[in-house]
């Protein structure tokens, strides 16, 4: 019968066989118990910087690529999140360096650190005209017409200057071809430029300039009262 000694010994070498054999939990920095062996997994999917490109409208296809900055040059204008008529996402002042991205119908996708806080990027819609050499005000001579319902008072690029009533529009299918949807400069009711106003309406460009060829040469019509004979048949008197 073994003694009470032997039996003592026998659960000592148990209690350390057991925990050599399970090991010693990881001291950690915290009140948790510490790291458990649990791997950590990183997730690799990309994060945009742009704070509010899930609010943006985009137009896939109807866009034209852009590259590099520019500077806006308007006193002021405003960043939306779709065009013509969109929310409002900031409003940029003359001097903002933006990045263009693409060009909608005039519009230009372009981002801009958030004039709120510097530290993120925001991106809009901005039209074109922003970025141009401001127009001065001029006052048009030419009687100015009266525009009905669904038309703009208007002054595009390939105008003489005087204001003309286009149809308003969204996209380059709300116009007749080969009109296109473009942004123009607005005029109020008396014809002057309203600075930097702009006004999405259907566009023809002018057709290219055809040079005068001159007045055209004169048909000599030849006489058919007697029939032709050949020369070596013709006598000198001019008879036959």
């Amino acid at each position: 019968m073994p003694t009470m000694r032997t039996l003592a010994s026998t659960i000592t070498l148990l209690v350390l066989a057991t925990a050599a054999l399970t090991g010693c939990p990881k001291k950690g920095g915290g009140g948790d118990g510490g790291d458990d062996g649990a791997v950590a997994v990183v997730d690799a999917s990309p994060v945009s910087t742009i704070a509010n490109e899930a609010d943006i409208k985009r137009y896939a296809a109807d866009e034209t690529a852009l590259d590099g900055e520019a500077t806006v040059k308007a006193p002021s204008t405003t960043a939306l999140k779709s065009v013509p008529k969109g929310d409002v996402v900031a409003t940029l002042k003359a001097g903002t360096t933006v990045t263009q991205i693409v060009d909608h119908n005039g519009y230009y996708l372009v981002t801009f650190d958030d004039p709120k806080d510097a530290t993120r990027k925001l991106e809009g819609w901005v039209p074109k005209s922003a970025f141009q050499t401001p127009k001065v005000i001029a006052k048009v001579v030419a009687k100015v017409p009266k525009c009905g319902d669904g038309e703009a008072l208007s002054i595009a690029g390939t105008d003489d200057g005087s204001p003309k009533c286009r149809k308003q529009c969204q996209e380059d299918t709300d116009c007749t071809k080969p009109a296109q949807c473009e942004d123009a400069s607005s005029a109020d009711d008396k014809g002057n430029i309203i600075p930097f106003g702009h006004a999405q309406v259907c566009v023809i460009d002018a057709p290219p300039v055809v040079k005068d060829a001159g007045a055209p040469k004169p048909v000599v019509a030849l006489d058919a009262g007697r029939p032709m004979v050949p020369p070596g048949l013709l006598k000198p008197d001019g008879g036959r």
